[in-house]
């Protein structure tokens, strides 16, 4: 697998594993509080991800 990709959830620990063994490309894994969900704060670091890829 190529070009970005994003996951934002609560448990990104064993994505990690699978992005280092599978993909090759940019990849932003953000974890986010599973008691809050995602906050303006979580927005904003994925779509300044987004705009630098």
């Amino acid at each position: 697998m190529r070009g970005p990709l994003t996951a934002a959830g609560w448990q990104v620990q064993p994505d990690r594993a699978w992005v280092s063994a599978h993909h090759r490309g940019r990849a932003l894994l953000h974890r986010v509080d599973s008691r809050i969900g995602l906050t303006d704060r979580d927005f904003a670091v994925l779509d300044e991800w987004l705009r630098v890829s």
